[in-house]
């Protein structure tokens, strides 16, 4: 770190010195500003760089995380410590019914498709082909995942 707080007995290294250049542990304090959007990290004096052990990242990580959605961010964040699979996307129930629309679609429209007498060309009819298999093994995958 590149400051050190205010202690009487001098700079303190909880875990030792990172490097030459470290002048000890440091404050910082998180804050949301709505009306900004913006995260705001505080330091009692400027600061050239920042090392911090890895649980104190990760407690970092979901500190962000929580002043940003106080900030205002729009859309709903989780972060999964640990997971040894990437997260299942979070899907609105207004997706799962438009993609289970789409395989209606498929369902009721294409068996009446006359591909003999289609102006389609080669690359519409192959989208034809492959488009609904792809939206029922992704709807299969994020409703199995709710």
């Amino acid at each position: 770190m590149s400051a050190s707080t205010q202690h009487p007995d001098g700079p303190q290294y909880p875990r030792g010195k990172v490097n030459g250049d470290d002048e000890g542990q440091i404050e910082m304090r998180l804050a949301a500003d709505p009306e900004k959007g913006v995260v705001v990290m505080a330091f009692p004096s400027p600061v050239t760089w920042l090392g911090i052990p890895a649980d104190a990242a990760i407690h970092l990580a979901r500190g962000l995380i929580q002043h940003a959605m106080r900030a205002g961010y729009p859309v709903p964040v989780s972060l999964e410590i640990g997971a040894t699979t990437p997260a299942s996307p979070v899907v609105d129930d207004a997706v799962l019914h438009a993609l289970e629309r789409a395989v209606q679609l498929f369902d009721q429209a294409l068996p009446k498709f006359d591909w003999g007498k289609s102006p389609l060309d080669a690359n519409a009819i192959r989208l034809l082909n492959e488009v609904p298999a792809e939206v029922r093994a992704t709807l299969r995958q994020l409703a199995g995942g709710r």
